[in-house]
């Protein structure tokens, strides 16, 4: 060995060291090998606890057991779900829109399949009477002379469909009345057109020659009596 201050060098050896060996060497071999058959055989609960335990394996990383069974395909479920949703909704949408439309153009329903009235009644949808909306505006009666020299009764107006739906016209009547209901003459004609458009408006005018001294008034209404 060499000091680091002076540099002196000096020399020694190790201190001698007694080896196993003989029968002492294979009598540990022995105990050696037959303490690790005794851990190797004990049960678990003898083995001595060396400290606390680890934190358990989380379900997410622990090793699925051979034979067990899992599933393979959980997104083919979901979109399946999904599927049959999709298809309920459509098919209510349809369900609706169908509906809808009938509801819609109940008016032209019942005109071409009458029977089906019957089934709007039974759905509880108001039936409204032929010609609802139709009314007559700026009705006047006057008299004046014709070609001929005669004295004539001559009654102007207009017929107003407030609805947004075509409509059939009826024959309109004509009475002349005394008051209220006391009718002393009446007659009945065509209406301008048999078909009156949406929120259309017609004119009709008609002249009657014997007119009663007696009459007060003047009436008009349809009537699906006919003439």
């Amino acid at each position: 060995m060499r000091c680091g201050n002076c540099g002196h060098t000096w020399h020694e050896n190790f201190p001698e060291t007694e080896l196993v060996g003989g029968d002492d060497a294979d009598d540990a071999i022995d105990t050696f090998a037959g303490a690790m058959d005794d851990v190797a055989t004990a049960p678990m609960a003898d083995i001595p606890d060396d400290g606390p335990a680890g934190e358990p394996i989380p379900e997410g990383v622990r090793p699925i057991p051979e034979g067990s069974s899992v599933p393979a395909h959980v997104g083919g479920d979901v979109y399946e779900l999904r599927g049959r949703i999709g298809g309920y909704v459509a098919a209510a949408a349809v369900f609706v829109l169908i509906m809808g439309g009938i509801y819609t153009f109940r008016d032209a329903v019942m005109e071409q399949f009458p029977p089906s009235k019957v089934v709007y009644e039974m759905a509880g949808v108001t039936i409204l009477p032929p010609m609802a909306g139709v009314i007559f505006d700026q009705v006047e009666a006057k008299t004046q002379y014709n070609d001929q020299g005669v004295e004539v009764l001559s009654v102007t107006g207009q017929i107003i469909n407030l609805r947004a739906q075509q409509q059939n016209l009826a024959p309109i009547r004509v009475s002349l009345r005394v008051s209220g209901e006391e009718t002393l003459r009446d007659w009945v004609i065509d209406p301008p057109s048999d078909i009156i458009g949406p929120e259309e408006t017609l004119a009709f005018d008609t002249t009657y020659p014997d007119i009663p001294v007696e009459a007060k008034e003047v009436n008009v209404q349809f009537t699906l009596a006919g003439k």
